[in-house]
């Protein structure tokens, strides 16, 4: 999946989003099939965040802008059941954090 977006831009619902890219979930569906995560911060203070639910509710977990730590390798909240994701300046409390 790729998605291009600042400040409080987002995704209410990843129903009809597919993977784009090369690997072994290339064309299948991105709601509820995603296990990992990976944020790219061009210059951009934002966090990524990924919500259980659409419509941003629920369990989420955040990859924080400007930290060493782009990727999640394995979500912890919302491990293939993700819904909804969006870019915020701050991390809800709640949200697993990666990157510190």
């Amino acid at each position: 999946m790729s998605y291009t977006g600042s400040g409080t831009n987002g995704i209410p619902d990843l129903a009809g989003y597919k993977f784009v890219t090369a690997g072994s979930g290339q064309g299948q569906a991105v709601k509820n099939n995603a296990a990992s995560a990976k944020a790219t911060f061009p210059g951009v203070g934002t966090s990524r965040v990924i919500y259980y639910n659409s419509g941003y509710t629920g369990a989420c977990d955040a990859i924080r802008a400007y930290q060493e730590v782009e990727y999640a390798y394995k979500l912890h909240n919302t491990y293939n059941n993700n819904a909804s994701a969006r870019f915020l300046t701050h991390t809800p409390s709640g949200c697993y954090r990666f990157g510190s």
